[in-house]
């Protein structure tokens, strides 16, 4: 006997963040503050300096990106 699971959906959350915290997310990933760093993000949301060696792993653009597309909802 197979035994089936029921589908379950989890809406996104909403995360509640203060201005100042939205504000600093969006700092941290915008491409004026990556320029003036030096440095640029990568299609796996890693990002590299102007010498290509990286500075956060894969997957550090993309959760920032989420979390303020989840906050404005």
């Amino acid at each position: 006997m197979v035994h089936l699971s029921p589908t379950v959906e989890i809406a996104p959350r909403k995360h509640n963040l203060l201005p100042s915290e939205v504000e600093a997310l969006q700092q941290a990933i915008s491409n004026d503050f990556m320029k003036d760093q030096g440095w640029s993000s990568d299609e796996q949301g890693r990002i590299k300096n102007n010498k290509g060696r990286t500075i956060f792993k894969p997957g550090f653009v993309t959760p920032i990106q989420k979390t303020l597309e989840n906050n404005e909802k």
